[in-house]
């Protein structure tokens, strides 16, 4: 005597909604990891674009190493500055100017008023924290940009990386985020395969014409 089984229907529903489960907790687990993976390509691409910018002179980076103008820019801060006209410069705008004009060292004050001597003009500077205006007025030649970015104690940072462990910290770091993007990838393939199965697999169990054939022969 031949004998069919099939599936039952309550046995189909309740291993389709555990397939559906598993491919829910996967599809969650990939959406994680695509925003991970997103995360680090935006940081990557934040770091190219600004070094671009900055080996093109148009902005700055400058570590603030005294208080002279706190509280707004604590020593320690990173400063980003961009060029501008000179012409553009107004009162209450933070500028960034060389020590004189031969000097290399940068000073970072908040621009007071533009002044006119003998034909020519000159921005009236002063710190913050200081209580009267700086002696020396800033010649065109010796202006340098205008702040548009402050990061307290990012600073410390930057002047870390410098230092060749520092340097060492930082390619490592790159290096690390560039693995999470490869290894973020493989993991990619491996759940589009899995989740193919799954569904291959929950396909057939609520295919009403799906059958498991199961032949038994009795002999009496």
């Amino acid at each position: 005597m031949e004998t069919r089984h099939t599936i039952k229907k309550e046995g189909g529903t309740g291993m389709t909604r555990y397939l559906a489960s598993i491919k829910q907790s996967w599809s969650e687990t990939s959406l994680r990891d695509r925003l991970l993976s997103g995360l680090v390509v935006v940081l990557i691409a934040a770091f190219v674009v600004f070094f671009t910018f900055a080996a093109s002179g148009r902005i700055g980076l400058l570590i603030v190493k005294s208080g002279s103008m706190r509280p707004h820019m604590p020593s320690g801060s990173l400063l980003v500055f961009k060029t501008v006209r000179f012409e553009d410069v107004r009162g209450g705008q933070i500028v960034v100017f060389r020590d004189g004009k031969s000097s290399d060292s940068l000073i970072t004050h908040r621009a007071v008023e533009k002044v006119y001597e003998n034909g020519a003009s000159y921005i009236k500077t002063q710190g913050d924290s200081n209580h009267r205006p700086d002696t020396a007025l800033v010649a065109k030649d010796e202006f340098m940009g205008r702040a548009v970015w402050v990061i307290p104690m990012a600073g410390y940072i930057l002047a870390f990386t410098k230092t060749p462990m520092g340097l060492l910290a930082l390619n490592l770091s790159l290096a690390f985020l560039v693995l999470l993007l490869v290894i973020d990838k493989i993991r990619a393939a491996e759940r589009a395969a899995y989740v193919a199965q799954i569904s291959t697999s929950t396909s057939e169990l609520i295919n009403p014409n799906a059958k498991v054939d199961a032949e038994a022969s009795d002999c009496s």
